[in-house]
């Protein structure tokens, strides 16, 4: 498969392996003794997104890739959007520099059917998906991603039809602090701080550039709070956040508007406690998100055509995990107010009442986890959603597994109510909904990780925006079918935990989607997902293990944008409680695409210099 991949690039493909193995030049002469990575291999790992029950990452019945600190710190980005770009089986689609607009999917599905949460707190949208990575934290702030593949409906309500993003935040440390300053092309410049004291943890960033091209010019700053109770039988946190965001957005929607100008501006507010009682462990949530979204067609004429949005989104979730000696069992409940206030769109409200129920069964060599979900939304009456995960210990190291689930969405207030010169909502629009099928083997030891999945999705009264040739304009229409099908691979070695080498980590990740529909009409969204998606990375560990090289290629072929080679670096110099980096993404200078009408950069280079203690 990779080989007939590679027969197909017009890319002279040497000078890629010239530069992995330039990088060995610098490597030092033979490493004695050298201390691995400190990358565990999740023996120990408990896993919060595969299931409402907290399950150890080789008990699981899922495909999940976790991003931890190490990998983190591996890679050469300094925003989420770029970081989740990496993980093996996610598509982010940007339209512009360090994450400024992005999309994100999972297998194929569009950015409305993923999911995005932050420490198990939904972070649903309900004027439009495109904000979904409007996050009030940043790079500095998370403690590992959890990335579930395939169906979450049955778990997590709507939306999850590709798969889950939960981002764990840090939780606040002893006294600490950390500083850190960057700067790279195009006028980039970027300081973060964070401060740890009394199980409170703030922290803040700011970040601008003049853009790449004509009116891409942005400005962004966060800020995050984080406060921790811990007492013997009973947690609680409290985290708080903000993220504003003015940017240019050349051509994001439209290519014929160049001038086209966003400002957004996001805060969060979530409160979680935890109680253990006799068998039980209760779990409640109280959190709100508030969304401002301002768009100019025109930043040099704002009366031409502007767009103000105001989204508020209300949530309480109560959930109890209970032992017995049949299993583990979750259930709870969960209330949601979701309300817009719009130039555009009109003001709306709606609410939704949910109910879950899961169960866990380890019968020897055996797992079982089944459930469902059932949700009622004003306007649209009660839905069910089951689903059943299973695996059979093959080995110590080895296992197989099964999933069998079914997703939905509701559409969004711009998939029902928008109105400009080139598109229009569609206020009789359907829930979408799909069939999930998976099945995958696993095979892992201390310092080695391989996983392979195969999965279809079939999907039916599919959202999506079709062209209407008669009125000439984009229309929101309920598609009448879609199938995806498609195979994920991924390893991760880590040699120098039983040989001397200066090779610390390797990882290689592979998938390919296939997509075919009923409906011949053309559509915005519903197919222009990565059909070949290739990953390599090495981490090396060079001069006495203060120097960390981490180079990265990447090859993707998209459908209708063809295909692009990527190659990426970081080098990383630790000196004491010092880090300097230095990295490059796209070195080769590369011209593509991820959206129809929005070049993206070529080569960015950046430098900085942390402070950590």
């Amino acid at each position: 498969m990779v080989k007939a991949i590679l027969n197909r690039t017009n890319v002279n493909i040497k000078k890629y392996f010239v530069f992995f193995i330039l990088l060995f030049c610098v490597i030092t002469p033979p490493v004695l003794a050298q201390a691995p990575d400190s990358v565990y291999f999740f023996d120990k790992e408990i896993i919060v997104t595969a299931s409402r029950i907290p399950t150890a990452f080789l008990k699981i019945s899922r495909n999940v890739t976790v991003l931890d600190q190490q990998a983190i710190r591996s890679i050469p980005v300094s925003n989420i959007a770029d970081l989740l770009d990496y993980a093996a089986g996610v598509d982010v689609r940007q339209r512009g520099a360090n994450g400024i607009q992005a999309d994100v999917s999972l297998r194929g599905a569009t950015f409305e059917q993923t999911l995005v949460m932050i420490d198990g707190v939904k972070l649903i949208d309900p004027q439009t998906g495109h904000h979904n990575l409007d996050l009030p934290i940043s790079l500095h702030d998370i403690e590992k991603i959890e990335i579930l593949k395939g169906p979450g409906s049955r778990l997590f309500g709507p939306n999850a039809f590709g798969g889950v993003i939960n981002i764990i935040t840090k939780s606040p440390q002893p006294n600490s602090i950390f500083i850190s300053q960057n700067l790279g092309s195009y006028d980039l410049f970027e300081s973060a701080a964070a401060m740890n004291r009394f199980n409170n943890r703030l922290s803040f960033y700011h970040g601008q550039a003049s853009g790449y091209q004509k009116n891409t010019d942005f400005r962004i700053c966060r800020g995050f709070y984080k406060s921790q109770l811990n007492l013997k039988f009973f947690n609680a946190d409290i985290s708080a956040g903000f993220v504003d965001k003015k940017f240019g957005a050349n051509s994001y929607y439209s290519p014929d508007f160049p001038l086209q100008w966003e400002h957004t501006a996001t805060g969060f507010l979530n409160f979680t406690s935890k109680t253990r009682f006799l068998s039980h462990k209760l779990t409640s949530r109280v959190h709100w998100r508030h969304h401002n979204d301002d768009f100019l067609l025109d930043r040099k004429n704002p009366d031409f055509y502007s767009n103000h949005h105001v989204t508020d989104v209300l949530g309480a979730e109560f959930q109890t995990v209970h032992v017995s000696l049949l299993g583990m069992t979750s259930f709870g409940t969960e209330l949601n107010l979701e309300t817009i206030r719009s130039n555009n769109l009109g003001n709306h409200r709606r609410n939704s009442q949910g109910i879950f129920i899961e169960h866990q069964i380890f019968l020897e060599n055996f797992n079982f986890d089944f459930g469902g979900s059932g949700y009622h939304y004003s306007g649209w009456g009660w839905r069910f959603w089951p689903g059943i995960d299973a695996s059979y210990q093959l080995s110590k190291s080895s296992k197989i597994y099964g999933s069998l689930g079914r997703a939905f969405r509701i559409p969004t207030y711009t998939d029902l109510f928008y109105s400009s010169p080139e598109n229009i909502g569609n206020p009789n629009l359907q829930e979408e909904s799909c069939w999930n099928y998976e099945s995958g083997y696993r095979f892992h030891k201390k310092n080695f990780l391989l996983s392979l999945t195969i999965f279809q999705r079939k999907s039916k009264n599919l959202i999506d925006w079709t062209w209407q040739e008669a009125k000439k304009i984009w229309e929101a229409q309920n598609v009448n079918s879609l199938n995806t099908t498609g195979f994920e691979f991924s390893l991760q070695w880590q040699p120098a935990q039983i040989i001397s080498t200066p090779i610390q980590n390797l990882a290689v990740t592979y998938s390919y989607l296939t997509s075919n529909k009923r409906s011949s009409r053309v559509s915005k969204y519903a197919i222009n997902h990565l059909r070949h998606n290739l990953s390599a990375k090495i981490t090396i560990l060079s001069f006495k293990n203060s120097v960390k090289i981490s180079p990265i290629i990447r090859y993707q072929d998209r459908y209708h944008f063809g295909h692009v080679w990527l190659s990426d670096l970081r080098i990383l110099i630790q000196k004491s409680s010092w880090q300097f980096f230095l990295e490059g993404n796209n070195v080769f200078n590369q011209r593509y695409r991820d959206t129809d009408f929005v070049l993206l950069p070529g080569r960015w280079l950046k430098a900085g210099i942390q402070f950590q203690k």
